[in-house]
């Protein structure tokens, strides 16, 4: 309306307005005012009449000012506030599914249905709705309709985007006079966040967060009610506020494959507001909870956004540590919840044996790992175990350089066995002081740790005997060593055949040794 005039049309009528003190005026008159002939003002005031801006009687030439002009230019320098929202309904050509249709009419879907007995008009090809472009509030109703309700609120099922979050559910309620939107049965609510990369423009890049929070029940406070155009700024808003408590889960099939289902894994996140949604960072984001495991004891710690964009947080094991899978067994030192899974860097203790890894993997029936350190404590009374120790103290060299012992382990609490894979040095078992090494055999395979005692499979050699031992069950107690079916030799009974049969490589040299309460016959050269 203004066109290439410096100054506002509304502007110069409602300073005339005013000067005329409030009453109607001729349009000539204001032409003088104006120093412009009464034609052209006339042909500037006859289309705002139309508009509703102004009544122009064109037989008296007077003019009649409307609220609605005075109450714009009060929108404009922000005396009043004013809203931005819009409705656009744009149907497709084929009637909607819940709409009747006389049959073989050609009539497309109608733009909107009013119910005669409330009023409620539902509105049909309405794609998405802003309601605050200044708070990037926006929402993208279900099969594209919402339900206009009396003085401007609505309801819809879809996507309610608000600042850096999107949230996906039913039910939501757009009250106008309060600004705010209801939120009843929010499904799943994802957050964005600010990172410190920057695109072309020297833009923060956003960038989502893997884990969303579920079973919302709350309501966003847009903005003030009385800011509806987003002129003033009020610190906080947009504005969530959650009124019960919600849920994360960690059944998605990235993490550890989708073994931690939903109705025994979970994260309950406490009521909370959370102010300027706009503004998300690491650094701004938490929320209160227990963690519910079924491994550990719930754990209260604060949920907060990792590294890798997923919700989780680093926790440390109180001091006389974290029973876990109902006190079969117990941990120590840090817990680590991301999208990685529930990981863990300390120490596993079950029965008599100790495990130290870096990398703990704390699944509902499992817990697997590499370890730098294990060890079984050698005891003597009740169920015996010998003393076993692999890891940074059981040093070797390869190719000149030294290197420490490391396994494999795997935990199964329910079947009671703990299951040691030795992949780098060999386990050293019998502590002893007769000899350089301090042990009296070392074992080159696997263990199993029991609540009945210790077993394994592997070639076991004691060293200052030259004997090497070979089976697929070898059973450890404190003092000795059983296998039903073992292989067995000596090295010094090679050396000794070495010297006398010059052939001895091309004969056979093991000695199967059966158990004394099998058949004599079956110990054979």
């Amino acid at each position: 309306l203004q066109g290439m005039d410096l100054t506002h049309p509304f502007q110069y009528i409602a300073d005339f307005y005013h000067y005329m003190g409030g009453m109607p005026f001729k349009a000539s008159d204001y032409a003088d005012y104006r120093g412009i002939q009464p034609s052209t003002i006339r042909n500037e005031l006859i289309p705002l009449s139309y508009q509703g801006f102004l009544a122009y009687d064109a037989a008296t030439d007077m003019v009649t000012v409307q609220e609605r002009l005075l109450n714009f230019l009060d929108y404009q320098t922000g005396k009043l506030d004013y809203d931005v929202i819009r409705f656009e309904s744009d149907v497709d050509l084929t009637p909607a599914d819940n709409v009747a249709v006389a049959p073989n009419s050609q009539a497309s879907a109608p733009n909107g249905i009013l119910d005669l007995k409330n009023y409620d008009i539902q509105l049909l090809g309405v794609k998405g709705v802003a309601v605050s472009d200044y708070q990037n509030v926006s929402f993208r109703p279900e099969n594209n309709t919402i339900l206009l309700k009396k003085n401007r609120d609505f309801q819809f099922n879809g996507r309610l985007d608000a600042g850096m979050l999107s949230l996906y559910g039913e039910g939501f309620y757009f009250s106008y006079d309060d600004f705010r939107v209801e939120l009843k049965r929010v499904d799943r609510m994802q957050l964005r966040v600010k990172t410190d990369k920057v695109d072309n423009q020297g833009h923060l890049v956003n960038q989502s967060v893997k884990s969303m929070i579920r079973d919302i029940t709350g309501y966003i406070e847009i903005d003030r009610p009385d800011n509806k155009s987003g002129n003033k700024i009020y610190a906080g808003y947009p504005k969530l506020t959650s009124k019960e408590n919600a849920k994360v889960y960690y059944d998605h099939e990235s993490i550890q494959n989708g073994r931690y289902k939903k109705e025994n894994f979970y994260f309950t996140v406490d009521p909370f507001t959370y102010e300027d949604i706009n503004n998300i960072r690491h650094e701004n984001t938490s929320f209160d909870g227990v963690l519910t495991t079924g491994i550990f004891p719930d754990i209260r710690h604060p949920l907060v956004i990792r590294e890798d964009y997923s919700l989780g947080f680093i926790d440390k094991a109180p001091a006389e540590g974290y029973p876990i899978y109902g006190g079969v067994a117990k941990y120590y030192n840090d817990i680590d919840l991301s999208w990685s899974g529930l990981l863990g860097n300390g120490e596993l203790v079950y029965l008599t044996s100790h495990s130290i890894s870096p990398r703990f993997t704390f699944l509902p029936e499992i817990v697997h790992g590499k370890t730098s350190d294990f060890t079984v404590q050698e005891t003597t009374t009740g169920t015996k175990y010998p003393g076993v120790v692999l890891g940074k103290s059981t040093e070797f060299m390869v190719d000149g350089a030294k290197q420490t012992g490391q396994t494999q382990l795997y935990f199964s609490p329910f079947q009671q066995q703990l299951n040691v894979s030795a992949t780098k040095g060999r386990f050293h078992m019998f502590p002893t002081s007769r000899n350089e090494s301090g042990f009296e055999c070392k074992l080159m395979g696997a263990l199993n740790v029991t609540p009945e005692g210790l077993w394994g499979t592997g070639r076991v050699d004691i060293d200052d005997k030259h004997v090497k031992m070979e089976g697929g069950h070898l059973t450890f107690d404190d003092h000795s060593i059983e296998a039903d079916t073992s292989f067995f030799r000596t090295e010094a009974y090679r050396e000794e055949l070495q010297r006398w049969v010059p052939d001895y490589g091309e004969l056979r040299r093991d000695i199967v040794v059966k158990h004394p309460d099998s058949d004599p016959d079956d110990v054979n050269l």
